[in-house]
């Protein structure tokens, strides 16, 4: 019995060192056909896995595979003969060395689970290969289960403590190798993976973002539909963080590398990950963005897309931030119809104020509406309509949650001096130099505003500086200035237009002309002028209500007399009347030389104006009224120019012209002489002219002897 139980001990220790033989022999082998076996399976012998090498410790439960690869030869047969039974993606998968420690090798022989403590990826590379021919099929959720299928095998579930992938790189391509989407030197930790198969993986993401820590650096997005694209560099997300990370945005026209769009060092905080995995919804807390650049194309006038809604499309049910930040950033509009002069607005900053909450279906008046929202910006330039001229704004500052916006100053500038402005002129025109400063609008209806219908605001003040210059030297402008007043182009304005009340704050217009006959500079100036404008508009609901635009002004003329004037001016297309009253308060007569010397070759040598009024009204034709004009000791000289350019008396013409000139208005002992005056309109000049000319006829009827105006 003795002899029987050494014999079996013997056999056993036998049995049992040549089944650990066996084993170390074949253990390699075994496991690697249980894993081929397992892809083969599942993937109906579509892909086959492949490794040069392995290293395994059963007892410690380590394994290490090298240079392993995933491809389906037979997929690549199917393909380059365009066959349709092809899966809508091929999986490619080459990783320089996988390991994996405290590995469950039991489960892993029974074909059942794979669970280990940690798994490494060294040096990935995955090819994921669009089957679609000329345009490649767009992703699915079915996809996406065909990925997780495929990630399984014949398990029913992988388990890792911790996945770690070190120097990946996945290449997303068409069916002739072509990248479409590259993702470079990604590296991830990943804790508590878990992938089985009783969950529903909606989205390649949604399972593995909740406890990761991944970064790229380097993301080449596909070319888009309007042949860009987008280049991400330095991305990181935390998931414990609950935030993400991009370094840098780069958006290119294919073919070239400068920039349509560059911003960088753009932030998400506050990620709910729960929110993004069971509820379809991205909720954030803050999106800051330190800025960058941003070119915009913008499209013609005709496109009836502008006067459609824009509605917002997104993958969430529910986006929720609770703020947004845009640093200093250049935007470059760029207009279809003239590319080479983009309008450019510098520094412009982005500040969401408020939670914003947008659901399916909501359109950008809703964003706009349920939003506080302020922008600045250091400045716009860009050249005008004309090209004569160029556009200079600065210092916006647009806020939603006040209705206002405040600009320091709007200019449009000429190219050029005076000089060059006449060389340019094959006839008389108007060389305008305009500046508003200190822009306020306040009651600003943003809703109708960003909607694309018009600009409604309820208060608006500004402080002008006007300056026109005509040279009289050159050819007359022949062409009808019929119907071309300012009230009259602003009913022609194509976009709606409402301005309660306009408040004009210490401005100042200057005309400047050089006469025909002397060539030389005649200045008229209204300084410190400040007047209240009240319903500028072209929108017809207003027009009906209210058909009149409404001016009160007060200024200094020629910064000596005072002048307040009330104008009433029609807002309707057709021939309206308008009716202006004012008066002009004292000022010495000599003042008015530095205008009639250069300009009427005439000079005063006394006078004062003691006070002027006028009540006119008149149409597109003609104007007529009441003229008063009061002065005493009125004396002229008229005069010739010398050789040498300077100015002289000419003594026997003034003489003569102060013969035709009544000295005082009332003359002694008689009562004021008031003048009724009809002139008809020059349809070459401007409605200025008219109101000019039929005050100034009125001046001359009460001023000559036997006046014949």
């Amino acid at each position: 019995m003795t002899k029987t139980l050494k014999t079996l001990f013997v056999l056993l220790i036998v049995a049992l060192a040549g089944g650990l033989f066996w084993w170390q022999q074949n253990k390699k082998k075994l496991i690697k056909d249980t894993i081929q076996n397992a892809i083969r399976k599942k993937t109906d012998s579509l892909y086959v896995i492949r490794y040069d090498s392995s290293k395994i410790d059963e007892i410690a439960g380590n394994a290490s595979f090298y240079n392993v690869s995933l491809q389906s030869e037979s997929a690549k047969k199917e393909l380059l003969a365009s066959t349709d039974s092809l899966p809508n993606s091929l999986i490619f998968i080459r990783v320089k060395e996988i390991s994996a420690s405290g590995v469950d090798m039991a489960g892993l022989l029974q074909n059942t689970n794979v669970t280990a403590k940690k798994i490494l990826l060294l040096k990935p590379t995955i090819q994921i290969l669009n089957t679609g021919a000329n345009n490649p099929k767009p992703n699915s959720k079915a996809d996406t289960l065909e990925f997780y299928k495929r990630l399984l095998g014949k398990f029913n579930s992988i388990k890792a403590d911790r996945v770690e992938i070190d120097s990946g790189q996945v290449i997303f391509t068409d069916r002739d190798g072509k990248p479409l989407t590259t993702m470079e030197n990604i590296n991830i930790d990943l804790k508590n993976f878990l992938v089985d198969s009783v969950h529903s993986y909606n989205n390649l993401i949604s399972y593995f973002i909740k406890d990761i820590r991944a970064t790229v650096d380097n993301i080449q997005l596909p070319e888009s539909k309007n042949k860009t694209r987008m280049n991400i560099s330095g991305f990181t997300y935390d998931a414990s963080a609950k935030s993400m990370k991009v370094n840098q945005l780069h958006q290119y026209r294919s073919g070239d590398s400068k920039a349509l769009v560059e911003l960088n060092n753009i932030v998400v905080t506050q990620l709910n990950t729960d929110a993004f995995v069971m509820d379809h919804q991205l909720r954030a807390g803050l999106i800051s963005c330190n800025g960058g650049m941003i070119t915009i194309f913008s499209k013609s006038k005709n496109d009836e897309s502008k006067k459609k809604e824009f509605e917002l499309e997104t993958d969430f049910d529910t986006i929720q931030v609770g703020g947004l930040k845009l640093g200093k950033t250049k935007l470059v509009i760029v207009n279809a119809n003239q590319p080479t002069t983009p309008l450019i607005i510098n520094d412009l900053t982005f500040d969401l104020m408020n939670t914003l909450t947008l659901e399916s279906g909501n359109t950008l008046t809703d964003i706009i509406n349920n939003a506080d929202w302020k922008i600045t910006a250091s400045g716009i330039e860009g050249m005008a309509k004309n090209n004569n001229s160029r556009l200079d704004i600065n210092n916006i500052n647009i806020n939603k949650s006040t209705s206002s916006i405040n600009i320091g100053r709007v200019a449009i500038i000429p190219n050029g001096t005076e000089a060059d402005f006449v060389r340019q002129s094959t006839k008389q025109r108007d060389r305008f130099d305009i500046a508003f400063s200190n822009i306020s609008l306040n009651g600003v209806n943003f809703k109708r505003l960003i909607n694309n219908e018009g600009l409604e605001v309820d208060h608006a003040a500004l402080q002008a500086t006007v300056k026109i210059f005509n040279d009289r030297t050159l050819p007359p402008d022949l062409a009808s200035k019929v119907g071309k007043a300012p009230y009259q182009n602003i009913m022609k304005l194509n976009f709606p237009l409402f301005v309660n009340q306009l408040q004009i704050i210490n401005s100042l217009i200057e005309y400047k002309e050089r006469a025909a006959k002397t060539g030389m500079t005649g200045i008229v100036n209204f300084t410190n002028l400040n007047g209240l404008v009240s319903n500028i508009t072209n929108m017809p609901d207003k027009v009906k209500l209210n058909p009149t635009m409404k001016v009160l002004a007060n200024c200094r003329f020629l910064g000596k007399a005072a002048l307040n004037s009330t104008w009433l001016l029609p807002l309707i297309t057709g021939n309206g009347n308008f009716s202006i009253g004012g008066t002009l308060g004292a000022m010495n007569a000599n003042a008015l030389n530095p205008i009639i010397e250069p300009l009427g070759m005439a000079s005063v040598s006394s006078g004062n104006l003691n006070k002027t009024t006028f009540n006119i009204t008149g149409n597109d034709n003609s104007a007529s009224g009441i003229v008063s004009f009061l002065y005493n000791d009125l004396h002229v000289e008229v005069l010739k120019k010398t050789a040498d350019q300077q100015l002289k008396k000419r003594g026997v013409l003034s003489a003569l012209a102060n013969s035709l000139v009544k000295t005082s208005n009332p003359s002694k002992g008689n009562a004021p002489i008031t003048a009724s005056v009809v002139n008809n309109r020059d349809n070459t000049k401007s409605f200025f002219n008219l109101v000019w000319k039929t005050i100034f006829k009125g001046v001359k009827q009460i001023a000559l002897v036997n006046s014949p105006f």
